[in-house]
């Protein structure tokens, strides 16, 4: 019974220092990006600390735009200037990320978002939602180690 004791009081200090690791890196990241002066250069350093936290390779912000409900490059950390030059000729619209009203011309959208990861093996697309409205995206590519990473879902 001590033993199955003692395991237990193993297990739970292994699970506080992750969280306290993880805790403190969450803060490093929050430190890095509060030190910017201009909000450009905070949202270039939330990307930089997003790959830096996740293991990922390069990172994407799109923003929506609310007069054209476009999904618009808001900020990048190493996608390929050819992905996003393609990107901007025919960006995707916002509701391509919500529920879809026309699968056909949402899925297009997708296909085009996805474009930006070209020469990453995996991507992961999160949606920013406020409200129940989508105001943008980021999505991340290629972990290098973990493997908890997935493919965002069809």
């Amino acid at each position: 019974m001590v033993v199955a004791g003692r395991r237990r009081v193993q297990a739970r200090n292994a699970r506080t220092s992750a969280s306290a690791l993880v805790w403190r890196e969450m803060q490093r990241a929050f430190q890095a990006i509060n030190q910017e002066k201009e909000f450009s250069a905070m949202v270039s350093t939330a990307l930089r600390q997003a790959c830096r936290l996740f293991r990922s390779e390069g990172a994407l912000l799109l923003l929506a735009n609310r007069g054209t409900g476009l999904l618009e490059i808001g900020a990048v950390e190493n996608i390929s200037a050819e992905a996003l030059e393609v990107y901007r000729r025919a960006p995707a619209r916002t509701d391509a990320l919500g529920p879809d009203l026309d699968p056909a011309a949402a899925a297009a959208d997708r296909e085009r978002i996805r474009g930006l990861a070209k020469g990453f093996a995996r991507h992961l697309l999160l949606p920013i939602a406020l409200q129940d409205k989508i105001i943008g995206a980021l999505m991340l590519t290629d972990v290098r180690a973990g493997g908890e990473f997935q493919e965002s879902p069809e």
